[in-house]
């Protein structure tokens, strides 16, 4: 077994905790494992992993090896898929990285479409707000929503979202609809906020003559999650604000309606970040399209709703 092969077994021990597994994962023998884990251990005078009867785990010096193998493995990976780039059919695993709200109402219909075609692409999907994009090697693809800090990554704008305030029809028929910003003190405005957080209660507007407004707002309700904080207004519990994208398919159904449209708030805008050396693959590169395709359909869509 040549060395890469070697520490591809190790790395892939590392991820799974389980000789057993490794040994089904890579199709060969658990002695197999065993055998090239203890010539790695004897080679490197250092013990890679803890053993029990039942489990296997890494050791400190175990990790701090697999942190700097992992690299050079993702960097094979991508050199071999470069070498079959002229094939039409891209093979390989993709590590996406999408904020949740963004990701489930716009980008996870693209990339199940995108697996449907290309079967032989292996599609890791993480769904976080919560996301480090400044360690690359966590993800071939990142979409981020807000401003990027320094990194060395390629950032492309895809487009500027716009805050928009809604409202459900019902909650206006029967609370009224606001007129200018400082209506909204008259009701029950729905907050973002986190657990032990302090949560957004002064929302911004911008008139036509380049005015700034800025509102406190009150409400009885708090929610951490924006799909859920979206669903509470449609169902008419108050007003919030919220991005165009978070929002659009209820205001298409005219479960939310939107308010103060002569009054603009402060959008934030989508990047879609990725390596400088990892768009070369033809599976990056394919997928950097058609996210680019997926971001102008839905300006699009939000242009059509705001007309």
């Amino acid at each position: 077994m040549d060395q890469f092969n070697e520490i591809g077994l190790f790395a892939k021990t590392v991820e799974l905790c389980s000789i057993s597994k490794t040994a089904v994962a890579l199709q060969t023998s658990n002695a197999t494992v065993s055998r090239v884990i203890s010539k790695l251990e004897a080679n490197l005078g250092v013990k890679l992993f803890q053993r029990t009867t039942r489990r296997i785990s890494p050791t400190s010096d175990g990790l701090a090896f697999y942190e700097r193998c992992k690299p050079i493995l993702n960097q094979l990976e991508d050199a071999k898929s470069e070498m079959t780039a002229l094939r039409d059919t891209p093979r390989g695993t993709l590590r996406v990285v999408v904020p949740i709200i963004y990701g489930k109402l716009w980008i996870m219909s693209m990339l199940n479409s995108f697996a449907k075609r290309y079967p032989d692409v292996t599609i890791n999907v993480t769904l976080s707000d919560q996301f480090d994009y400044s360690i690359e090697d966590n993800f071939d693809v990142a979409l981020w929503v807000g401003e990027v800090g320094q990194a060395r990554l390629v950032a492309r704008k895809l487009r500027l979202s716009r805050t928009v305030t809604v409202a459900a029809p019902g909650y206006l028929a029967k609370h009224g609809t606001p007129n200018v910003p400082q209506d909204l003190a008259e009701h029950n405005c729905l907050l973002y906020g986190t657990f032990g957080g302090c949560p957004q209660r002064m929302w911004e507007f911008v008139d036509a003559n380049q005015i700034h407004h800025t509102v406190a707002v009150r409400g009885n309700t708090v929610i951490d999650n924006g799909h859920a904080l979206t669903e509470a207004a449609a169902q008419g519990v108050g007003i919030i604000q919220a991005p165009d994208f978070a929002v659009l398919p209820q205001l298409r159904e005219g479960r939310l309606a939107e308010v103060l449209v002569d009054y603009r708030s402060p959008g934030a805008p989508v990047w879609m970040l990725y390596s400088p050396n990892r768009h070369r693959t033809n599976r990056v590169q394919m997928l950097i399209d058609e996210i680019l395709v997926a971001a102008h359909n839905l300006s699009e869509a939000e242009e059509s709703i705001g007309s």
